[in-house]
């Protein structure tokens, strides 16, 4: 392993943790990939438009939705967590998503960009959580598309390569 060039990548659940241990972790973490990623706990928690998510992150934390503190919120949202180490970013997420809203990778875009990390932001049409869309092909169409940008990303990230 070439510890000057980590990578940490994950999906729903596994994107909040990639951007816990990223923002966390005790080796240079030079670039994170979060797809469709709950990254604001707080906010899931106060949005009555999404439950189930909401539900899932109150168990996350021990409590019911509605009585969550905010700092047991902050404690396990990546968000909250950023510090001066920002890394490298690509945020993945379809704008139908009805599990996690797509305002949580917009809202962590923003805040790795006042970080001054170099963030890439996609939003894939008409497709919800796991980049499922209501057809096969669609389904298939945003899952290149983000594997491309993943592609594009890392390399140009870890291996200095240009598109």
């Amino acid at each position: 392993m070439d510890p000057t060039r980590v990578a940490i990548w994950g999906a729903s659940a596994g994107a909040h943790l990639a951007a816990l241990a990223a923002f966390d972790s005790p080796l240079p973490v030079r670039a994170l990939v979060g797809w469709f990623g709950a990254y604001d706990l707080s906010t899931l928690l106060a949005d009555a438009s999404y439950p189930d998510i909401a539900a899932a992150a109150g168990k996350l934390l021990g409590c019911a939705p509605a009585e969550c503190s905010r700092a047991v919120s902050q404690a396990a949202s990546p968000l909250a967590r950023l510090g001066r180490r920002a890394p490298a970013s690509l945020l993945i997420h379809g704008d139908d998503d009805r599990v996690v809203p797509p305002a949580q990778s917009v809202a962590m875009a923003e805040a790795l960009r006042r970080q001054g990390a170099e963030v890439g932001l996609v939003l894939i049409p008409a497709v919800g959580h796991g980049l499922v869309g209501s057809e096969l092909a669609v389904t298939r169409a945003a899952n290149r598309r983000a594997l491309e940008a993943n592609v594009t990303f890392l390399d140009r990230t870890l291996q200095g390569r240009e598109e």
